[in-house]
């Protein structure tokens, strides 16, 4: 089984090589402001990479970046349920690392943002099934299933 990391040491992650081609379906959920795993995956294999994060501060360092036409992203969270989170940046004010429906008090930064399930996801993106789903979403990973 070959594996290759991809990214930075900060956003990267190991991936199976043998499994990925062109026509490969990769989600990327939570990136924050790092997509270096996801523009690796891009030119590695030419595949279309969907990218998801919701978070204020992931919006508005994608506004200054130049992103490659195989990223598709779409500014909204992943949860076990569909409608509004509430995303909380609690850890540090220079961090990017937002959790979702945890106490405000206390937090450097917070917003009520849309979420939806991966089913509804890939419902509405036309996908029947995922060859890489990467989720970095601060503990809320263990709420998302594959499944309806």
């Amino acid at each position: 089984m070959p594996a290759i990391a991809y990214g930075s040491d900060y956003g990267g992650w190991w991936i199976r090589t043998d499994v990925l081609n062109r026509d490969s379906t990769v989600y990327s959920v939570g990136i924050g402001q790092d997509i270096t795993f996801d523009v690796g995956l891009i030119q590695r294999f030419g595949l279309t990479v969907y990218a998801f994060d919701p978070t204020r501060k992931c919006r508005e360092w994608l506004s200054h970046q130049q992103l490659p036409t195989h990223l598709v992203f779409s500014p909204v969270g992943v949860a076990d349920y569909d409608g509004l989170g509430s995303f909380v940046l609690r850890s540090r004010p220079d961090c990017d690392s937002y959790e979702l429906n945890v106490p405000v008090s206390g937090s450097f930064d917070n917003e009520d943002l849309p979420v939806a399930r991966l089913a509804t996801l890939m419902r509405r993106l036309g996908h029947q099934h995922l060859d890489v789903l990467k989720l970095d979403i601060e503990g809320s990973e263990y709420g998302v299933r594959a499944t309806a």
